[in-house]
């Protein structure tokens, strides 16, 4: 089998798996709307979030070239661009080996009603107290507060502490004292 074949058969099972996940997120909706007595559910639940790159192309076709020996296809070059993808998990607080992930290349709406989805797949209820770490990206915490009615949002580490050399760079702290500054205040509690 060619590599063309494999990369075709690739992209239509992604395309079905994809399609199953959706309907497994979508349905986990009645078990959340459940009553209490039936479904109590945890009493907190841990959700993280952040983004990593991903390398992506875009196959475009040659204009004016020859075409491919076996399939007397134009020949194509491909566009190399890079994509967020965000990924989350969702667990109970104290149980730390059960999680459930979800990944999208999409908006954080969109991965954090996943997001909600695999919570519910972990135990989530309505009186379920919810504990979101993730960065400070522009729209992250609005977007999880608007899908999680009973969250607490808290910065994660690595973040925390660029925001804090930033601090301490801004009121003209350099070196050592910079460094123990922003060490100081990672012991608050």
């Amino acid at each position: 089998m060619d590599r063309a074949a494999v990369r075709r058969e690739v992209e239509k099972t992604a395309v079905l798996a994809q399609e199953y996940v959706e309907k497994r997120l979508d349905a986990t909706g009645c078990d959340y709307l459940q009553p209490l007595i039936t479904r109590p559910g945890v009493a907190q639940i841990l959700v993280e979030l952040d983004g990593s790159y991903l390398r992506t192309g875009k196959k475009i076709i040659l204009e004016g070239v020859e075409l491919t020996p076996k399939r007397q296809l134009p020949k194509c070059q491909r566009q190399i661009d890079w994509r967020e993808v965000r990924v989350g998990l969702a667990r109970p607080l104290q149980e730390l080996k059960n999680r459930t992930y979800v990944a999208r290349m999409g908006t954080y709406p969109e991965v954090v009603r996943h997001l909600v989805s695999a919570a519910i797949v972990q135990g989530m209820s309505v009186r379920t107290q919810v504990i979101a770490v993730a960065d400070g990206g522009n729209g992250l915490c609005e977007a999880l507060q608007k899908q999680f009615p009973r969250m607490t949002f808290i910065l994660d580490r690595p973040h925390l502490k660029q925001h804090l050399y930033a601090g301490a760079e801004a009121i003209g702290l350099t070196g050592s004292v910079r460094h123990s500054w922003v060490s100081d205040k990672l012991q608050l509690n």
